[in-house]
């Protein structure tokens, strides 16, 4: 029997003994352990032996409960030097990293190291060692933060050549499955790992020219093809960090990714960290590249991210080829629904564009352009999802590719809606009465085409952009919501509670604040019928309005 299996024993037959009632123990030996324990306050609680509430096992316990008697004063004495490695290898506080800090770290660094070093010989076990010698990669690479680090001291020595050692580590080692995790929209990895590590610590010396160095740039251009990716991540969406030191070495490396690299979640933080930040003519034919050559197998934020640059050339240079690729985009959302999906929020900034040290017609040029673009999305998304209706026609069901098709395209119209929605937030703008006049009378074309959308959940969306617009030009606003109300009945809108309660809430403002202009034939008939669709499918809600309106009217 081992001795963790006896004490867990031992606990096991006092906590027992101690439920049992006194005047039912038997034997004496019973009766004076029972005493005993009781004396000395001992009696376990009787808790049940398993426990399935949660808490935080401490690292402690962990090392414990895998046997790793931590009261042995070496192996204590080892533990409280990692702890401190470890620590400072893993602070947040970089920014406020001093030289000092380092200088008195230092020694427990290679203390630990030389521990390390003899740990088979002096006993510890090798439950102790596991990540050391990362955590001593991890720590130097921590030292290349300190911004008062001077080159040559010996902290900045010392750092250098673990970095360099941790280039050479086998860890972390290759994995087929990291490719497919790359590939998607979730990659993580641990930290620290010796290269990752030493590709952060490295390029962070690189930035600065007093450590920068051509073994050290030869260094950062072999860890950017490493074969694992979270390794290649670490330079290729910071090497724009050497742009003041090494700027032909960071060409590069990004010349070489635009070519090699294949995973798509570090093309995506490349193109955003590093391509989208160049100079626009040296940038353009890099993310051409990547976007022909990628197209076809990604899914969102690669082909997303090129978008952005192309629009971004498009609304400001008038760049004649990045304007046809954004006009196949929208002539297309089906196939380019990626691309559209990007663009639709990345441009709402330019809806309330109105920068003063820009001549008026200037900021007019790009409001009109937005609303023009996102008018014309809302148009061919609507013409292909008729298109799709016409193809499903007859059929007993749809076919589950026609039902994603449309279900695509429709995120697209109301991300649109969104939009607008978010443009007007007041909580994240204050925007002025004229502003935001301006905003609707910019948009008037865009609301009327988004008013005969049928679908109740982006007809619904823009009730909310209606709401806001009552208040600016009440006809206008009741126009479209009539339009709306009209469209969207053919989905059954007004079976909706949510719609019914907020075209109350709509209605009720009118009658508050707009009675004159009820009292004009045609407004007064556009909101007849949108209380009728209410009334029609039974809410109580808009029946009582019904019959308030014969004292607006009267």
């Amino acid at each position: 029997m081992t001795e963790q299996n006896s004490d867990f024993l031992i606990r096991a037959r006092d906590q027992i003994l101690g439920c049992i009632p006194r005047d039912l123990i038997v034997t004496a030996e019973a009766k004076q352990l029972r005493d005993l324990l009781e004396a000395e306050k001992a009696v376990p609680p009787n808790k049940p032996p398993v426990d399935f509430s949660a808490r935080r096992v401490s690292k402690e316990e962990s090392l414990r409960d895998r046997g790793v008697q931590l009261d042995l004063p070496r192996n204590a004495r080892f533990y409280a030097i990692k702890q401190r490695v470890e620590s400072f290898s893993q602070s947040n506080k970089r920014k406020e990293l001093t030289s000092k800090e380092c200088e008195e770290v230092l020694p427990h660094i290679k203390e630990f190291e030389q521990q390390l070093m003899h740990a088979e010989d002096i006993g510890i076990p090798a439950e102790l060692t596991e990540d050391a010698v990362d955590f001593i990669h991890g720590a130097a690479a921590q030292i290349t933060f300190a911004t008062d680090l001077e080159p040559g001291s010996d902290v900045a020595v010392y750092a250098i050549r673990k970095l360099f050692e941790a280039a050479e580590s086998p860890f972390p080692e290759y994995r087929a499955s990291d490719d497919q995790q790359w590939d998607e929209r979730s990659p993580g990895w641990g930290w620290p790992q010796s290269r990752i590590v030493a590709a952060e610590g490295l390029l962070n010396l690189a930035r600065r020219a007093d450590f920068c160095s051509e073994e050290i740039l030869r260094c950062l251009v072999e860890l950017s093809k490493d074969r694992v990716p979270a390794v290649r991540h670490q330079i290729l969406t910071h090497c724009l960090a050497l742009w003041n030191t090494a700027r032909d070495t960071m060409w590069q490396i990004i010349r070489d990714a635009t070519d090699r690299e294949e995973r798509l979640s570090i093309l995506h933080f490349f193109l955003e960290g590093v391509l989208l930040r160049l100079p626009t003519e040296e940038a353009h034919e890099l993310i051409m590249k990547v976007y022909q050559k990628h197209r076809k197998r990604d899914k969102g934020p690669v082909r997303g991210a090129c978008a952005i640059f192309f629009v971004r050339r498009a609304i400001w240079e008038s760049h004649s080829e990045s304007e046809k690729l954004i006009g196949s985009f929208v002539s297309d959302p089906t196939e380019c629904s990626p691309e559209l999906g990007a663009l639709i929020p990345a441009v709402a900034e330019m809806l309330i564009y109105d920068e003063s040290n820009k001549k008026p017609v200037e900021c007019k040029r790009v409001r009109d352009w937005t609303f023009s673009f996102y008018e014309n999305i809302a148009h061919t998304c609507q013409r292909r999802i008729q298109d799709v209706e016409t193809s499903q026609q007859g059929r007993d069901a749809w076919e589950e590719k026609a039902q994603e098709e449309v279900h695509m395209l429709l995120q697209l119209v109301q991300s649109i809606v969104r939009q607008l929605s978010f443009t007007l937030d007041e909580q994240k703008r204050q925007l002025d009465i004229p502003a935001i006049k301006r905003f609707f009378h910019e948009a008037l074309s865009l609301l009327g085409s988004l008013c005969e959308v049928r679908f109740v959940h982006i007809a619904y969306e823009l009730f909310g952009v209606l709401d806001r617009m009552a208040s600016i030009n009440p006809s206008g606003a009741l126009e479209f919501l009539h339009r709306s109300v009209t469209a969207a009945k053919a989905d059954g809108i007004h079976y909706e509670h949510m719609a019914a309660t907020k075209v109350v809430t709509i209605v009720e403002t009118y009658l508050a604040q707009h009675k004159d202009l009820l009292k004009q034939r045609t407004p007064q008939g556009q909101l007849l019928d949108i209380l009728d669709a209410f009334v029609e499918a039974g809410w109580i809600e808009a029946e009582d309005l019904t019959y308030r309106l014969s004292e607006v009217f009267r």
